[in-house]
């Protein structure tokens, strides 16, 4: 917050809950507003705590996302909290007139029309954005009291909160264009680059876009980027990067010079502020400062060439602004555009004429829209390293002034990111580490946070779909927002009817290894703790193993044929020539018909409060259980060759596991049921079945259905090399001169292929070792697999060469470490013999 403060101090971590006032002392301005930082930090969480993250209420939902006749996003009227913060839309409103959003670049007509023309899977993805700012006299004149001259005695914390929508294309032709879109601050809209063509149909008649589901639904775009739960995906931000301040130590050099004093040799104390200018990493991200936090800023009246009329000079001298300063120029839209909270345009005045309140700057100043509240702010960096850029970062230490130094330390910097150092004439001392911060010399910067809420995720129909519909509307949103009841409504009766499951630790229908199974075990969280026995008849898991038949054999090519012999009416009736050849094309193509056979796997039942947890023993465990994983391991191997993994299956009966009830509401039984909805794959290979939680469908009791597919533990089949015998000689390194089979390329490099049972369907590590002289050669102690592949390359090192007509023998081996133990290693050969090089 860029005010006139004497510090900006508040550490939750000191769980402070009211600042108290003592007779006779003097009022600070920083007292008074560490007890409003207080107040918001405590009445954040505890809406947080009471509604979560996000919410609006369940009986008057705000920030409803419509589609009008006319082709334009409508906002609803409403509340609607994130992160604490509440956002009151007092009036029903249209994309296009947001009082936060200025000069989009596209409007919400031209969203809609590029996303009619886009592919089938892309959406529009609404989003809330929510932060705070600090407003003075010079945003809202309201704050000036007439009585003493319009002076801004006091400033004000806004929320401010926009509706903004960005086009989500998930294409492979559009992987650059959404690289763009991301790569945007939040709140970012989409530059789309389409020909923003007229959706194909009669814009006389476009329906109201037919809303559908709330909260965390999932969207029919096959697209998981394209759906609410998606869009919850909350983005990492890099780790930001942190600096340090310090007052320069005094000199011991002898001389007839002063020697300077150390410390902060400032006269007035005062309240620094360290900004990031231009974002980057610590090689290309700037930085300015101000003794006044910022706070030296005017309003400007009109801009001509290099000439800026402002309506104020500065109270006085020290606070206002002189030849060869650097100032920054801006209006509402660097706040308040399609990336909001932007810096101005650094600018050196050259000359002040204070007869006409005209500033010039040295350089020509661009138009900024006086009607929004252009200003024009005082920095105080000066010197050669100062430019309209700012001043480069260093991991050095940089000197302000009056003693005062900062060094940067690792980190991604963005823009708006800053740190205070209050300054105090009368210790010649600086507060840092501050007060406010943890301790470290390193601080992390204060960040102006931008919230993101999902609103609603809109698809584009087709012809033939909204055709079909009763009001051919062209467009389906669905609804992500969540809401809360009221808390007169959370009776026990009313929320206390059924015990529900909130969480599991698997994939449904997705894949996973046994290895991973048997690691992790399968972890369901209730939201109460059950009571009722736990045995395996009523936490149900059964495998579905492929069986293979020998679907070929002469007897039953024959039988078939005799078959289809009486029954003409057959569409087909091969000849004993082609069914008989059918045995050979198994593997080659497989039928969609596969044969299972389900068991049910019984192992260990724990319970710890609301957790339950079925396990499979592997740690320390009788010879008898380890041949049981190796059996189940074994089970699943047959299915691999025609793609045909393990399905295992997981029941629980929701009249089977119950808890005790609150207060009469007597036993509760689990309301188990759980609605899909569609995903993807973690490998983005295929459609999945997503499950919605918590569970419950308002039932007394009822069952909770999951599966996934099981893959054997991934094991090395085979080790390929390149080459069996290499001659070498010594030509200043190592230098290949022939090989077994005969090298083709050049240079000549040895290389070991290793191969996998199976496709890898998480990031695997192989572990290798070489049987041999290391000085002659070497490899890497392991190696990755990335998930989807089937086999890894390895580059054998030569580091020396073998004596003359001596060879060399080397075995590689590799091989996975499991749950299981460590597969047996896979190994294969080749030897080096040394050459003399003749001269």
């Amino acid at each position: 917050m860029k005010g006139d403060f004497s510090r900006i101090r508040f550490n939750r971590g000191r769980h402070y809950t009211a600042v108290l006032q003592q007779q006779g002392r003097v009022e600070l301005d920083a007292d008074a507003n560490e007890q409003r930082m207080i107040d918001g930090y405590l009445r954040r969480a505890e809406t947080v705590d009471v509604i979560g993250e996000y919410g609006t209420p369940m009986d008057d939902p705000g920030f409803a996302i419509s589609v009008t006749a006319r082709g334009e996003i409508r906002i609803g009227k409403g509340r609607y909290y994130v992160a604490g913060l509440l956002c009151d839309n007092l009036h029903h409103q249209h994309y296009d007139d947001q009082p936060y959003l200025l000069d989009a670049s596209y409007s919400s007509t031209e969203l809609l029309e590029a996303l009619s023309q886009a592919d089938s899977d892309a959406c529009l993805c609404v989003y809330l954005e929510v932060w705070q700012r600090l407003v003075t006299a010079l945003d809202d004149p309201c704050l000036g009291e007439p009585a003493l001259g319009q002076a801004d005695t006091t400033a004000r914390v806004q929320t401010v909160w926009r509706v903004v929508a960005s086009l989500d294309q998930p294409t492979q032709d559009n992987n650059a264009f959404n690289e763009a879109n991301n790569a945007l601050a939040p709140g970012g809209v989409l530059k789309i680059e389409h020909d923003l063509k007229r959706m194909p149909i009669d814009n006389g008649n476009v329906g109201v876009g037919i809303q559908r589901g709330s909260g965390d639904a999932g969207s029919t775009s096959s697209s998981s980027s394209c759906s609410c739960k998606a869009m919850y995906a909350k983005p990492q931000r890099l780790e930001p990067g942190t600096m340090s301040a310090q007052t320069a130590p005094a000199t011991g050099d002898c001389g007839c010079q002063p020697i300077p004093a150390a410390g902060y040799v400032g006269l007035e104390n005062q309240l620094y502020r360290v900004e990031i200018h231009q974002a980057g990493d610590p090689t290309s991200a700037t930085f300015k400062w101000s003794r006044e936090n910022g706070s030296v800023v005017v309003a400007i009246q009109s801009v001509s060439g290099s000439s800026v009329v402002v309506n104020s000079l500065g109270p006085d001298a020290n606070l206002g602004f002189q030849q060869g300063q650097w100032v920054e120029i801006s209006d509402d839209t660097y706040l308040f555009g399609d990336t909001p909270n932007q810096p101005g345009l650094l600018y050196q005045i050259q000359h002040i004429e204070p007869s006409t309140l005209t500033v010039t700057m040295t350089t020509t100043v661009q138009p900024v829209n006086t009607s929004r509240n252009a200003r024009m702010r005082r920095w105080d960096q000066a010197g050669p390293s100062a430019s309209a850029s700012g001043i480069a970062l260093s991991s050095n230490w940089i000197a302000l002034e009056n003693g005062i130094q900062v060094c940067f330390g690792s980190g991604n910097f963005t823009r708006g990111d800053a740190w205070t150092i209050p300054a105090r004439a009368a210790t010649g001392q600086i507060d840092w580490p501050p007060c406010g911060g943890n301790g470290k010399t390193y601080q992390l910067p204060h960040i102006a946070t931008i919230h993101r809420a999902p609103l609603a995720c809109i698809h584009a129909n087709t012809l033939d779909q909204y055709a079909n519909t009763d009001n051919s509307s062209p467009f389906t949103i669905d609804d992500c927002r969540r809401q809360f009841p009221n808390l007169t409504d959370l009776t026990a009766d009313a929320n206390a009817k059924a015990i529900h499951i909130t969480q599991i630790n698997w994939t449904n229908d997705d894949a996973m290894t046994l290895d991973t199974l048997i690691k992790n075990g399968l972890v369901v969280t209730f939201d109460s703790a059950l009571n009722c026995p736990l045995t395996p008849a009523n936490f149900i898991i059964t495998l579905e193993t492929a069986i293979i038949l020998e679907r070929a054999t002469d007897n039953n090519v024959h039988a078939y044929y005799a078959f289809s012999e009486q029954n003409s009416n057959s569409p087909t009736t091969p000849s004993k020539a082609n069914l008989a050849d059918a045995k050979f094309d198994a593997v080659e193509r497989p039928t969609p018909t596969a044969f299972r056979s389900p068991d049910i796997i019984d192992s260990k039942l724990t319970q710890k409060k609301d957790v339950v947890s079925w396990t499979l023993p592997y740690k320390d465990v009788s010879t008898l259980q380890d041949l049981d994983l190796i059996a189940l391991n074994a089970a699943l191997v047959p299915g691999l060759e025609y793609n045909w993994p393990g399905r295992v299956r997981v029941k629980l009966p929701g009249h089977s596991l119950y808890a005790a009830g609150r207060g009469n509401t007597g036993t509760l039984y689990l309301d188990g049921q759980a609605f899909g909805q569609t995903a993807r794959t973690a490998d983005n290979s295929r459609d999945r079945i997503d499950l919605q939680f918590p569970t419950g469908n308002s039932d007394k009791a009822s069952d909770f259905e999951s599966w996934f597919y099981l893959y054997p533990v991934l094991a090395v089949t085979e080790v390929d090399l390149t080459y069996s015998a290499m001659t070498v000689q010594d030509n200043g390194t190592p230098t290949v001169i022939s090989t077994t089979p005969a090298a083709t390329t050049q240079p000549i490099v040895q290389q070991a292929t290793i191969y996998l049972n199976y496709t890898a369907i998480a990031p695997a590590t192989i572990h290798l070792s070489l049987n041999g002289d290391a000085t002659v050669a070497s490899v890497p102690s392991t190696v990755q697999v990335k998930a989807g592949d089937a086999s890894v390359t390895v580059t054998v090192t030569l580091s020396g060469v073998p004596a003359e007509g001596v060879t060399d023998t080397f075995a590689l081996s590799a091989a996975i470490n499991t749950a299981l133990g460590t597969a047996a290693a896979q190994t294969a050969s080749f030897t080096v013999t040394g050459q003399i090089v003749f001269t």
